[in-house]
């Protein structure tokens, strides 16, 4: 009967160390999950400070954007100005040249 309780704790003694060894393992895994986690997270951080970089150029772009078209915007009123005030030119030079060909047929009539 001892020697069969012996055998019996023996037997119990064998199952709680693979129990502990097999602990042991998943403590050790798990610690490898948090270390990975934690560099994920530290990776997630640094894609996050890049993607606020990246939009604040792009605000900064933008910007720059719109002052390039308010100016372009500018240049087309300015031109739109030009080509109206080119066009009273052309039309007053029509007139004089008009007027010179009628003083020309005057004078060689006259003369």
């Amino acid at each position: 009967e001892a020697l069969r309780f012996v055998h019996e704790a023996m037997r119990l003694n064998h199952g709680i160390q693979i129990l502990t060894v097999e602990v042991q393992i998943l403590v050790h895994e798990s610690l490898r999950l948090v270390h990975e986690t934690q560099i994920l997270v530290h990776d997630i951080q640094i894609l996050v400070h890049e993607s606020l970089r990246l939009v604040h150029e792009t605000q900064i772009l933008v910007h720059d954007i719109q002052i390039l078209v308010h100016e372009s915007l500018r240049l087309v009123h300015e031109t739109q100005i030009l080509v109206h005030e080119t066009l009273i030119f052309v039309h007053e030079s029509l007139r004089l040249v008009n007027g010179i060909q009628i003083l020309t047929v005057e004078v060689q009539r006259l003369g």
